[in-house]
């Protein structure tokens, strides 16, 4: 807990128990990430095997026109990604039916199937397409549950570190390949030259297939299908007991979750996809994933890493086996940044900013549509994937000397996906996969440019909360004037407080002049850690309201707005909290506990 403290600066895994940042979810992640090396892998050997003579002379590629050239590169380079875009489709049902775990183990072993027809094709070119095929319906299935398999297993202060590693994985698969080419380019003659690195893509599948014989199921599957095991299950990875606040808390966000999405339709692939486009914060996920797929492959950075050695000789590093080690080079860089970035960035700086240059989508979906969208997500991926593969030798060959034109192209790319994610990417960092539908139910484009107009803050209001939660227990309760209630509990970090658009809240309340606020810190009654969390968020809340808004008074009340605790009746479970003060202008003083009180003594 000590060194994620020092590396990962957020709010919440300060506030979490640090039983749950433990090796056991770590090593879980790094073997289901075997999933992501079997891609990784298999981008830094074709492209290398590519430029070796003894592969053009067994498959009749010398001599070749450059168009001619270019096209059979690009349909042997791709049809792993048509492979790859067939199984990222049925990855859904084959997640839901037989779990994530068993759907990684099923991915392992028909990769040895590709595997061994890549490598036996013996310059048969439809024998090699059909082994590439059958390894990328292994590779889109893997890729589409690995992330999944991560983010369901992995406690929300390090989600984005532990979901970054299945691209760590892959840039680590993407380096060791490179470096493999070379070696055997160097040291070997004959097929040889080429089969070795071929048959050694079955290297992360036997990573992936002993890693998963050892782990444990998803604990959120188990929710859906057992939930009588997934207490224990949750319990073992997070390292704590069953009867824990922080168990009991998960588990009930995890299982009324559950339930809410339960009532709205069946569990049918049809009512499913149907049921991802037919609610509004529901479409705009399902879009987000596919979109923000889209925009992570239009990049570019895969079309240089499959071609990397044919980039290299068009600048003039024209020797196989210097192009190959100028390609090594360039992944022991990547390696580098990528981990630099994941370790240091991804839970300090957030998901949103990090997006300006990557993209993030396995912690959007809602647990019962996680697998499709994580589906249609992963087939946006290949499919477009598939047109860079296949379109970017192409490019190279017609776009100016030495294709330069094509970074323009992907250069263009870029810029809007800067663009897209400025104004359609909500910040996640710190929130739990259940609290996503809070965040996705308020945060839109059209919030970045609201009026404070269009805010109707009307007398007849009761209660006007900023995250959409329903105060149930208080309806029956006489409010004379409109109140405004700021809710900015532990799953939303002290400096969220800003970045989910409270700030707009606050400026709203001065701009129609509401006379009193009561700030709700939801979800603020587990013992273990609530009143040093509460301190902090009231720190920080006062200095924004009171610069930004400054009313008479604020009552600071925590509460939890999903059970009731401390709205009515003061919460046994927060023991620490001494209730909140105000003195009058006459020097009178007044005190309270609940949110109730609060309400009463406040003069209109």
């Amino acid at each position: 807990m000590t060194i994620l403290q020092r590396i990962i600066r957020n709010d919440t895994i300060k506030s979490d128990p640090p039983e749950i940042y433990n090796f056991r979810v770590v090593l879980i992640s790094l073997s289901a990430c075997g999933a992501s090396m079997l891609f990784g892998f298999d981008m830094g050997v074709i492209g290398g095997v590519l430029t070796m003579n003894s592969f053009k002379e067994q498959y009749g590629l010398i001599g070749k026109e450059d168009t001619v050239l270019a096209n059979l590169e690009s349909n042997i380079v791709s049809v792993i990604q048509a492979g790859s875009f067939l199984g990222a489709l049925v990855s859904t049902y084959v997640a839901n039916a037989i779990g994530r775990r068993l759907s990684l183990i099923l991915s392992a072993l028909i990769l040895f199937v590709g595997v061994a027809m890549q490598a036996g094709a013996s310059g048969i070119i439809g024998a090699l397409y059909a082994g590439r095929f059958i390894g990328g319906v292994s590779i889109g299935i893997a890729s589409s549950v690995c992330p999944i398999y991560i983010a369901e297993n992995a406690p929300r202060g390090i989600r984005g570190l532990l979901t970054g590693f299945y691209q760590l994985t892959l840039v680590f698969g993407l380096t060791l390949a490179f470096w493999i080419n070379y070696g055997c380019e160097r040291h070997l003659t004959g097929k040889e030259q080429f089969i070795i690195p071929l048959s050694l893509q079955a290297f992360p599948a036997v990573i992936l297939l002993v890693g998963m014989l050892l782990a444990n199921e998803s604990p959120r599957y188990l929710a859906m299908k057992w939930p009588e095991r997934a207490p224990r299950v949750l319990a073992t990875l997070r390292g704590l007991p069953e009867d824990h606040p922080y168990m009991i808390e998960e588990l009930n966000n995890l299982r009324l979750q559950l339930e809410e999405e339960s009532q709205h339709s069946g569990s049918s692939m049809w009512s499913l996809l149907k049921e991802s486009f037919s609610k509004k914060s529901y479409r705009r996920r399902s879009i987000l994933c596919i979109t923000l797929m889209m925009w992570s492959n239009m990049a570019g950075t895969n079309a240089m890493t499959y071609y990397s050695p044919t980039i290299f000789a068009s600048v003039g590093l024209s020797s196989s086996s210097v192009g190959l080690f100028a390609t090594g080079i360039y992944g022991i860089v990547k390696f580098i940044a990528c981990g630099i970035f994941i370790v240091f960035v991804s839970d300090t700086l957030g998901r949103r900013k990090s997006l300006l240059w990557t993209g993030i989508v396995q912690e959007i979906p809602p647990a019962r549509l996680r697998a499709l969208n994580m589906g249609m997500a992963t087939a946006s991926q290949w499919f477009f994937n598939f047109v860079v593969a296949k379109s970017t030798p192409t490019m190279f060959a017609t776009l100016g000397k030495n294709g330069y034109g094509t970074y323009f192209v992907y250069g263009s790319f870029c810029f809007v996906m800067v663009i897209y994610t400025w104004f359609f990417v909500p910040e996640t960092k710190g929130l739990s996969l259940e609290f996503m539908d809070e965040l996705f139910e308020r945060d839109t484009v059209r919030g970045k440019f609201m009026q404070m107009r269009d805010l109707q803050l009307s007398s007849s209001c009761r209660f006007v909360s900023n995250s959409g939660i329903c105060f149930r227990d208080l309806q029956d309760v006489n409010v004379e004037g409109p109140i405004f209630v700021l809710s900015c509990g532990h799953t939303d970090g002290v400096s969220d407080f800003r970045s989910l658009d409270n700030l707009k809240w606050v400026k709203a309340a001065k701009q129609h002049e509401v006379p009193k606020v009561i700030v709700a810190l939801n979800k603020m009654d587990v013992v273990n850690y609530a009143e040093s969390r509460y301190i902090e968020v009231l720190k920080d809340c006062s200095n924004c309201i009171r610069r930004d808004y400054r009313p008479p008074e604020v009552p600071f009340v925590p509460v939890n707005c999903t059970y009731g605790t401390n709205l009515i009746n003061p919460s046994p479970d927060t023991p620490w909290y001494k209730g909140w003060y105000r003195r009058n202008q006459d020097r009178s003083e007044l005190t309270g506990r609940t949110l109730v009180d609060a309400i009463d003594v406040l003069e209109w």
